[in-house]
């Protein structure tokens, strides 16, 4: 099964003219996909010189053409995303844990971000006060489920600049996500995806929420985290493919029989050249 979504992924990024190299384009995720999450809050912030002040909250339609803008890319549930973007699930729960643990966590990397992290931290309750206000404002227009995104803006000379148009943001959401891979890891080792043997292979790669190694008898190897590799070993080029299979399954091949969801997952059997 996990051959065949990495097939998918490989095909669909051939399809769509992409590169594996274009890690970026992989990782990101459409966070509306399932329709719900069919608004935006956006925090506007002014940059003059070296300084950046809080201004303002504003309301937007959450669009597919702004996935590489808003940089959406989850992370662990009880960590902060891979940027400071996030679903707003509880404002002031999500404000702390997705958007200043992110900034704490990379504070002193990039000068607009030192200014951003002050800018939160000296106008935080006027912030809260406003995104409060502004999903009272579309809350009555919200169905059972749905939520709204949140994410940054920065005025800067004029033009109103998403984090995905800063180079700084994008460098950092990639590194994250590599690092996460890294965390359990072993060297010179065949990928039980591709049959290579490879650089690196990681234990903790496959997106599936039945592929879990928080509990130690889920791990194979004598129950100890750091061997969970053994478990899967997937290398990175076939954890990206995977990882653009399922944002393929999710958004074509995913449906509800009984109350419970299932994906249709085609399997090449005869290839795919040509197809």
């Amino acid at each position: 099964m996990i051959q065949a979504i990495k097939e998918l992924g490989e095909q669909k990024l051939k399809r769509e003219k992409r590169d594996i190299s274009d890690v970026l384009s992989i990782i990101l995720e459409d966070s509306n996909i399932d329709g719900n999450c069919p608004k935006v809050l956006v925090a506007v912030f002014k940059k003059e010189g070296s300084n950046v002040s809080y201004e303002y909250i504003k309301i937007e339609d959450n669009s597919k053409e702004k996935i590489s803008k808003y940089l959406y890319c989850r992370g662990t549930s009880r960590g902060s995303n891979y940027s400071p973007t996030a679903k707003i699930t509880e404002i002031e729960k999500t404000f702390k844990n997705k958007i200043e643990i992110w900034f704490k966590k990379y504070k002193g990397r990039d000068q607009l971000i030192n200014g951003l992290k002050s800018a939160i931290k000296n106008s935080k309750e006027k912030i809260l006060k406003d995104l409060s206000d502004q999903f009272n404002k579309i809350k009555p227009s919200l169905k059972r489920n749905q939520v709204c995104l949140f994410t940054l803006t920065i005025e800067d000379e004029g033009k109103l600049k998403y984090l995905g148009d800063f180079q700084v943001f994008k460098d950092l959401s990639i590194e994250s996500v590599k690092k996460d891979y890294q965390r359990i890891k072993q060297e010179k080792h065949i990928c039980s995806v591709c049959g290579e043997v490879k650089d690196e292979v990681y234990g903790d790669a496959i997106p599936f929420a039945f592929y879990t190694i928080d509990k130690p008898g889920y791990i194979a190897g004598g129950f100890y985290k750091e061997d969970a590799w053994k478990n899967t070993p997937v290398c990175l080029e076939c954890a990206l493919k995977i990882k653009e299979g399922k944002k393929f399954l999710d958004e074509k091949l995913k449906s509800t029989m009984g109350g419970q969801q299932y994906y249709l997952i085609p399997k090449f059997i005869i290839g795919v050249e040509g197809t």
